[in-house]
């Protein structure tokens, strides 16, 4: 069959299940088809990957079509996929780490709808994405032509996920909040431009949220999220391109950080506390606008 044929009848199998609201295909069943959905994860294809392979994989984990065995397979093997091509960044390598972070995100999340992963398995996944976030190099958003890569903010959604697990207690959400403060905080040349900030912070929230994180460890928190090593004052990451891009990628973090929390519906019981240190840190990252008549 010409490739081109192929494609479209793949593309068209696909729409026809989104359709119709992801039913499954007469003589299918969701076992039968995950493989080829986890193989297209990585497909530089953003609508195989984006439109079809995710959406139908989402929508049938939430609807309880695999089984705990089933899940929990995928769960390893979406770890695994975390430390495929981490070494090369700016490859396509990138979109199975991303995607298979949001699929990750999925069988944790509908764990704590439907419980049954067992304490020692959330906690090797806690590892396995804090030691991700710390490794991932390719902090690209969207690519032309390739669709969205954005693994800072997948792995945001998949902490966010993960800091709502019973089994996590106040030492493992301050490893949290910790892990965001320093990638943010990374000297690395580029800016966040595709909403990460606003994704990470979300992450923040949902940890503040628990109502287990207390003020000394978030001043604590916010100290180390602004402080960079080797200067005397912000005005002198002006004259580096990884220093420039960690003062915008901060500063940015921290006014999403005190925008969200002042306009959430239902913010932390913690917030009131926190807003006098947040904006006390706005005005050191801004100090020279913010003292101009």
């Amino acid at each position: 069959m010409p490739f081109l044929r192929r494609i479209l009848l793949e593309n068209t199998f696909w729409q026809a299940i989104i359709d119709a609201d992801y039913a499954i295909p007469e003589g299918q069943s969701a076992s039968a088809l995950l493989p080829e959905l986890l193989a297209m994860l990585g497909s530089t294809d953003p609508v195989l990957r984006d439109e079809y392979c995710y959406p139908i994989l989402a929508v049938w984990i939430e609807r309880g079509l695999y089984t705990p065995a089933e899940l929990r397979a995928m769960g390893r093997q979406m770890e695994d996929n975390l430390k495929v091509g981490l070494t090369e960044p700016g490859s396509d390598a990138v979109f199975l780490r991303t995607f298979s972070a949001l699929i990750l995100e999925c069988v944790i999340e509908y764990d704590q709808l439907q419980p049954f992963l067992e304490e020692q398995e959330v906690r090797a996944w806690l590892e396995a994405v804090l030691q991700y976030l710390d490794q991932e190099q390719d902090l690209r958003g969207y690519v032309q032509g390739k669709g969205w890569a954005h693994s800072a903010a997948h792995t945001a959604d998949l902490l966010m996920i993960l800091a709502q697990s019973r089994y996590l207690g106040v030492a493992d959400l301050e490893r949290i909040l910790n892990a965001i403060a320093d990638k943010v905080r990374k000297r690395v040349a580029h800016v966040y431009l595709y909403r990460e900030d606003d994704r990470l912070v979300y992450a923040v929230r949902k940890a503040l949220k628990r109502d287990l994180l207390e003020m000394p460890f978030l001043t604590a928190w916010l100290e180390r999220l602004t402080a960079l090593e080797g200067l005397s004052n912000w005005f002198e990451a002006s004259f580096k391109e990884t220093d420039v891009s960690a003062s915008n990628n901060i500063r940015e973090f921290v006014r999403s950080l005190y925008f969200q929390l002042k306009f959430a519906p239902e913010p932390p019981t913690i917030a009131s506390e926190l807003f006098p240190v947040l904006e006390e840190t706005l005005r050191t990252l801004g100090s020279v606008f913010y003292s101009m008549a």
